[in-house]
């Protein structure tokens, strides 16, 4: 079934969660938006600096058990003329002290992992003060030390170059980017108009939808400008292959969003039976939705969430 909505229920979910005060509630959903967009990545590092080899680009998976417990954001690996390349990227949603020696572990757990030291960025995705540039070199040196790591600022970088990107995933990437002043909801219906109009699976729209929306916490003052356009945006979405939408018919969610006039997750849990809300919260937690968005959307009382929190140990 196909239904037209002016908002996708995830999305009005997502957006109003604006409160940014507590970090550990919106890490999560950024590692979970940075490894679905991998390759996006390093078509993206590609455009800003052209000279690296970020060809026949493949994600490597790996994780360091035998040395440490470390898994890094990102690694990427290129093969050119017969000898490969590797690109060691860690997104940051917050500012991190530490951030350098961070970089300086994973180099060297990379290099005893696969024989060679990797090229190495960190992409800032959170806001930062104007007198930064976009792209710069980070350093650290004391007496035996002299490390160098590239830094890429996505919010000084201008929307607008990257919103036609061939690669849909680079245009999601532009949502955080800079943009021109009084053209913030331009840029937003740009970057959705893409997605609408693509050839992608209904799926797999969603899933750019559902990127967006996670990023869109890190421009908080924009929040309401991007829930405005999404009002004005009829989105044709095949519901069945939507997570919840199943579930959602099934458990006792009203009609309305039946009839695709869907209020959102809250006002569905809120109208649908009480017992529903316990099975709704479990495939929220299954997609890795952060607990504390999870307790506002079903508002549980502080009963039925420590039936949750005991549920969810059982896993």
């Amino acid at each position: 079934m196909r239904i037209k909505k002016q908002l996708l229920v995830l999305l009005e979910f997502l957006i109003k969660m604006k409160d940014k005060s507590n970090k550990s509630t919106l890490q999560n959903p950024f590692d979970f938006v940075v490894k679905r967009l991998g390759t996006s990545t390093g078509k993206l590092l590609y455009r800003i600096n052209p000279s690296e080899k970020f060809t026949n680009l493949e994600i490597v998976k790996y994780e360091f058990k035998e040395i440490l417990q470390r898994s890094a954001d990102l690694v990427l690996k290129s093969r050119v003329k017969n000898r490969d390349y590797y690109t060691h990227v860690e997104y940051q949603s917050s500012p991190d002290k530490n951030m350098l020696l961070r970089m300086i572990i994973y180099g060297a757990l990379i290099q005893l992992t696969f024989g060679v030291w990797p090229t190495q960025y960190i992409i800032y995705m959170y806001e930062v003060e104007e007198s930064i540039s976009s792209k710069i070199w980070s350093y650290l040196r004391n007496s035996c030390l002299n490390y160098r790591c590239k830094s890429i600022y996505l919010s000084r970088m201008n929307a607008e170059d990257y919103i036609d990107d061939s690669d849909l995933g680079v245009v999601v990437l532009a949502s955080v980017m800079r943009f021109p002043k009084g053209k913030e909801a331009e840029c937003y219906r740009k970057i959705l108009t893409r997605i609408v109009k693509s050839d992608l699976s209904e799926r797999k729209k969603y899933e750019h939808y559902q990127e967006i929306s996670y990023l869109s916490a890190l421009k908080p003052k924009y929040s309401d400008t991007l829930e405005q356009v999404l009002k004005t945006m009829p989105i044709e979405i095949d519901m069945n292959k939507v997570p919840f939408y199943k579930e959602a018919t099934t458990i006792g969610f009203n009609k309305g969003l039946e009839k695709g006039k869907a209020e959102g997750i809250a006002e569905g849990v809120k109208k649908g039976k009480k017992e529903s809300k316990l099975e709704i919260a479990m495939q929220f937690y299954k997609l890795k939705t952060p607990l504390e968005q999870i307790k506002l959307a079903c508002k549980f009382s502080e009963a039925e969430w420590q039936i949750f929190m005991e549920k969810i140990k059982q896993i």
